[in-house]
């Protein structure tokens, strides 16, 4: 690419230029692959892909366990062979936080109660129906 196509291209743009020119390659590399339509196909990518289905767990509350099963299942048997889905909750936020999409994960009460985060952060027990914050085990 010449120094005008550059300029025109928005994945470029948004790059730290200050950064050496490997991370520049390789933040470049990382932002088209996650661009490319997941299988040959598909109608999204595949960050929009993996996006969807996290977001979609995280809001019916599946655990990592069960997103793990669900991802090697479609990567191996549902979607067609050429397709570049993670087949594991590792890959999928391996790929949302190289890019910056980080999260927090917040406990919160088993009845919905309350989020143990800011005055309840230290919180073990429930300020308004005292159930345990955590499971005992063994």
């Amino acid at each position: 690419m010449n120094d005008n196509e550059d300029e025109d291209n928005p994945l470029v743009q948004d790059l730290d230029l200050g950064a050496s020119e490997d991370v520049v390659m390789d933040n470049l590399n990382t932002l088209q692959d996650v661009r490319t339509m997941f299988y040959a196909s598909a109608w999204c990518s595949k960050l929009v892909a993996t996006l969807t289905l996290m977001n979609m767990c995280t809001i019916h509350g599946y655990f990592n366990k069960f997103v793990d099963e669900l991802l090697f299942i479609l990567h191996k048997f549902l979607l067609p062979m050429d397709n570049c889905l993670f087949s594991s909750m590792h890959g999928a936020k391996t790929l949302t936080q190289y890019i910056g999409l980080k999260y927090n994960k917040i406990h919160a009460c088993s009845y919905g109660i309350v989020l143990y985060k800011g005055e309840y952060a230290n919180f073990t027990h429930c300020p308004k129906c005292g159930k345990e914050r955590y499971k005992h085990v063994g």
